[in-house]
């Protein structure tokens, strides 16, 4: 639930990696966006869910869901939120891969 410390807290820390995220150099990001969206089907699936299920609980559309999980969508940070929501999960479960000691996480 969004009114909760905890929660607040939450979503302060994803703002400060969606922060980090939007450093990444545009050859970065579609990395980024590729590990976002296979973090978001590893949490969908582990729960057993559809994609038509995460998207009512979201209340996005189903193909948002898709692009989102393809790597093909960038996203806003109130969609983030409703994805933390749903999943009832810490950024971290999202973010995973993403960062790397507190900064932005670089190709090799």
């Amino acid at each position: 639930m969004l009114g909760t410390c905890s929660s607040i807290g939450a979503y302060i820390t994803a703002l400060v990696i969606a922060v980090l995220v939007l450093s990444i150099q545009r050859t970065d990001i579609d990395d980024a966006l590729q590990r976002f969206g296979a973090n978001v089907l590893r949490a969908r699936k582990e729960r057993c869910w559809s994609q038509e299920y995460l998207a009512l609980k979201t209340g996005l559309a189903t193909a948002q869901i898709s692009r989102i999980e393809r790597g093909k969508r960038e996203i806003r940070l109130s969609t983030l939120i409703r994805l933390l929501d749903a999943f009832e999960a810490p950024p971290e479960v999202l973010m995973e891969g993403l960062v790397e000691h507190g900064q932005p996480k670089r190709r090799r």
